[in-house]
This record gives structure tokens, sequence and C-alpha cells, in this order.
């Protein structure tokens, strides 16, 4: 990348064809973004062009009063849903990630975990590494 070492950008500058260009490779190895994120990006764009201005959808509107039911390990929960939260048990959370934090004890989605977003199958993608095509990483560490 000729453009980027030769000097002709002042070095307060550098880092943004820098990024690019990093992004690009890791596009290539990685894959680019999904269909959704890409439609989202497209709007916010479009958004800007013609407002100057940007709004950002919070997940599912949900109105208060709506109650949610989730079982997990045996136990079920009821989630009130509130103006300005959720109630659940007594307490209430600002966020139903905090919620689903605290019935699990993992991070998780609270959209997710409540059955308001879908669930996304992960698909592995594989990143190749010059030297070692076709090998997974455990197994090239062993032979080397």
């Amino acid at each position: 990348m000729s453009f980027v070492s030769s000097g002709a950008l002042s070095t307060k500058r550098r880092h943004h064809p820098t990024s690019a260009v990093a992004y690009g490779m890791q596009e290539l190895a990685l894959g680019g973004l999904r269909a959704a994120p890409q439609r989202q990006l497209r709007q916010f764009a479009q958004q800007l062009k013609a407002n100057a201005e940007v709004r950002i959808r919070p997940g599912p509107e949900l109105k208060p009063g709506t109650r949610l039911l989730r079982e997990w390990r045996g136990r079920t929960y009821e989630v009130l849903v509130l103006e300005a939260g959720f109630l659940c048990q007594g307490t209430c959370y600002r966020s139903l990630s905090a919620l689903a934090r605290k019935i699990t004890g993992t991070a998780w989605s609270g959209p997710l975990f409540f059955g308001l977003k879908p669930h996304q199958s992960v698909t592995p993608r594989s990143c190749q590494i010059p030297g070692a095509v076709g090998k997974p990483a455990q197994d090239r560490d062993a032979t080397e």
C-alpha cells in the first residue's frame, strides 16, 4: 500500500487510511458485515444526508404492562415491563440484559434471552494463515 507509506499523508491523518486497509484485510480474512448491520448503516447514512440527525432504534419496543415469561433451569421468571425498566421478583432492572445477567449469572442479550429476538446461529468463519492453509490452529501448533 504505497499511499500509506509514501509520506504523502501527514502523520496526523495516516491512521485513517491504515484503519481502512486493516478493515479491508480483516474483511477478506473473516468476511464482511452481515446483511442486517449493512442495511442499518445505509439507513443511518441516508438519515445523516437528509437532516444531519440519526435516530437509532432501540431493540423491540415493549409497552408498559406487557408480561414476559421465561423458564430457566426449572424456574419460571415473570417480568413486568414498566415505563422505565423491568420488574422481576420485586426488583426493578434498567434493561432486559441486566435482568438476564442476574438470572443466568453470565452476560446475555436480554431480548435474545427472553425470546424477543431470533437466535442467529453463528457460522464458523475460517481465517487462513499463510503457510498453514487448511490446518486448524491446534494442529498447526502441534506440527510446528
